[in-house]
């Protein structure tokens, strides 16, 4: 997977820098039109029939060379890969966390990318009342109270918890992995 998007990466990089150098190339008022068509062929391996409807369009109303949001694009496409390759090496680093409570324990799975309530029991109708306000969905495979580990869901625990648990129940090792680990520190 990792090797997958460093790979993309790379190919959307040197597209996007062979699309700048040629729009260069085209854009240079030094070099006439036989001169730019040489300078292209050298950049690139493109034929010459290639570099001509490059250097002269069909359509009157598209500049020659290549436009500006397609490289744009690139860019973005490209930023977007490398955000994703980090993310992934963030959860591989990451190992899934547990805290466990009297009535239940409180699951961050990153592999999966789950937040779970596990309950040795049927929790009462006003805690899966709560559960449910906050996102969280019974999930029969898993035996678990679970909901996708997202920003919202990250910032809405501390709310859930207030209700679930009373302030001297929040122990330290959770506080502390809560503040340490802040969601943007983890997927971005």
């Amino acid at each position: 997977m990792k090797s997958d998007y460093f790979e993309r990466i790379q190919k959307l990089e040197k597209t996007r820098d062979l699309k700048k150098n040629i729009n260069k190339i085209i854009r240079n008022k030094k070099f006439t039109e036989d001169e730019k068509k040489e300078k292209i062929k050298e950049v690139s391996n493109f034929s010459y029939k290639t570099i001509d409807i490059i250097l002269n369009p069909k359509e009157t109303y598209i500049k020659s060379g290549f436009p500006s949001y397609d490289i744009t694009s690139d860019t973005n496409e490209i930023k977007r890969l490398k955000e994703r390759l980090e993310t992934e090496k963030i959860k591989t680093t990451k190992k899934t966390s547990e805290f466990k409570f009297n009535d239940f324990t409180l699951e961050f799975n990153i592999e999966d990318n789950r937040i779970r309530f596990h309950y040795d029991f049927k929790p009462d109708e006003t805690i899966r009342n709560n559960l449910k306000k906050h996102g969280y969905k019974w999930s029969k495979t898993q035996s678990a109270w679970q909901t996708e580990l997202t920003e919202n869901a990250y910032y809405s625990l501390n709310h859930l918890l207030s209700k679930l648990l009373n302030k001297d129940e929040i122990n330290q090792d959770l506080q502390d992995f809560l503040n340490k680990y802040k969601f943007k520190d983890w997927f971005t």
